[in-house]
Parts: C-alpha cells; sequence; structure tokens
C-alpha cells in the first residue's frame, strides 16, 4: 500500500502507515486548518545514504516543537537504536551544513528538544492536548527597533 503524501503544509516519507492512519489524517487535518506544517519523516530528508532496520518508528516534525519519535511497533530497543542512530545522523548533518555552530553536539540539545513516545499511549490524546505540552521554543519578541 502506498499512502505517501505530499502537499505544502503536510508531507510524510512513509510509504506505509496503514497501523497509525487515523493519526496521520489527523495531523494532515491539524496542518491544513494553518496550526503549523507537519513533516512526518523515518529518515533525514533529502539522504537516501541513511538507512533504519527498525520501520514501526517515524520523527513527527512540527515547527517551534521537540523533535516527536514515536513507536508504533512492539520492539522497544529496535526503537531506541532508530532514535540513536537517527539523532546521530542529524548531528552529522548539522556539522555538513555548518548549523553545529547554532546547535551545538547532539549531546548538548538531546534533552531539550527530543520527546519520545509509544503510539498506543498516546491514541487516545487529542491531538490539541498532544502537541500543546511539547511545545519548547518560546516565541521570540521583536526586538526594539525591529519590525
Amino acid at each position: 500500500m502506498n499512502n505517501k503524501k505530499i502537499d505544502s503544509l503536510f508531507y510524510t516519507n512513509i510509504e506505509n502507515y496503514e497501523p497509525v492512519e487515523n493519526f496521520f489524517n489527523d495531523l494532515e487535518n491539524y496542518a491544513k486548518h494553518g496550526i503549523n506544517p507537519v513533516y512526518i519523516v523515518n529518515r533525514p530528508l533529502g539522504e537516501k545514504k541513511y538507512k533504519y532496520n527498525y520501520e514501526k518508528a517515524f520523527v513527527l516534525l512540527i515547527p517551534k516543537h521537540k523533535l516527536i519519535f514515536i513507536n508504533y511497533g512492539s520492539n522497544q530497543e529496535a526503537f531506541d537504536d532508530f532514535a540513536e542512530d537517527m539523532i546521530d545522523d542529524l548531528g552529522h548533518l548539522s556539522d555538513r551544513y555548518e548549523y553545529m555552530k547554532v546547535l551545538g553536539r547532539p549531546r548538548q540539545w538531546r534533552k531539550t528538544f527530543t520527546a519520545f513516545y509509544n503510539y498506543y499511549d498516546i491514541q487516545q490524546i487529542p491531538l490539541q492536548d498532544f502537541c500543546r505540552p511539547i511545545d519548547c521554543i518560546p516565541e521570540r519578541k521583536k526586538e526594539k527597533g525591529n519590525s
């Protein structure tokens, strides 16, 4: 089954997400109602060389929110490896594209900017409630003289 979706407000590179289809549909509606763009990925975008052995996990990307790692499988150890490998690969990419100066090393931002969930634990939580508490980046205040 190929469910891959691409839109300016909603994107996923995951081709078969049938077990979490309702959640993906809710996220797509959340994005399309102008709340925030939503990207759901299982590897860094634009990088085909990064491969992961665990296919029952994804990363939910929403501006001004943590990187949200979600496991919808039953293998916690494989999920932990997926998350660690993805974070490590993001560290390499941030170095390559010179974001390391801004972000720092993954060990510096991992605790502050990542969240880990089991899909079956969050399944009954309304999406607005799920997204609200993971917001971690405060709005930038306009400085005097800036518009």
